[in-house]
């Protein structure tokens, strides 16, 4: 079971805080000492059963000031993977968006699709050959993108991106 806090909106993730996930032993210590009245806060719950990844993520108060969370769950097998999520979009439920996705990996290749409720739709397609990755992907407003990574190992990466809005990017990424 995965279970992380964060007083600080902004760097919601899913691996916790900025000094790590809470421990659940310490839990009452830290409810004490870091979530006092009016202090934001987000969550992230993972809990993995009979083969089924079970997701609950959410934050007392987004960008707008209102609470919001997100609920999924998916299931591999084999080589394909389905999921659904269900997310209120920090609208009190008003805006609620609900998404069933499926990806499936024939060899080096990864085919995903997802569509939701609100008449949205994605698809993408990443390929790795070696030290090479390439990623395509398009959605329901045309809005296309591709990028290309080339890993020169040590930590050294090559990259290029482009997208439907003329975006053309190149660069060096260095991991230490």
């Amino acid at each position: 079971m995965r279970l992380a806090f964060n007083s600080d909106l902004r760097r919601m993730t899913s691996s916790g805080s900025r000094d790590g996930p809470i421990p659940i032993k310490n839990l009452p210590m830290a409810f004490n000492k870091h979530f006092l009245i009016n202090t934001q806060y987000s969550y992230s719950l993972g809990y993995t059963v009979a083969g089924v990844a079970l997701s609950l993520t959410g934050t007392d108060a987004d960008d707008n000031g209102n609470a919001a969370m997100k609920v999924g769950a998916s299931y591999t097998m084999g080589n394909i993977t389905v999921g659904v999520t269900s997310d209120d979009k920090g609208q009190n439920g008003n805006d609620r968006v609900n998404e069933v996705t499926a990806s499936y990996v024939a060899g080096p290749a990864t085919i995903s699709v997802a569509a939701a409720d609100d008449d949205s739709w994605s698809a993408s397609v990443a390929y790795t050959a070696g030290a090479m990755s390439v990623n395509v992907g398009t959605d329901n407003n045309d809005e296309w993108d591709a990028n290309v990574s080339y890993d020169l190992g040590g930590g050294v990466s090559l990259n290029a991106a482009t997208s439907h809005a003329e975006y053309v990017a190149a660069g060096i990424n260095f991991t230490f």
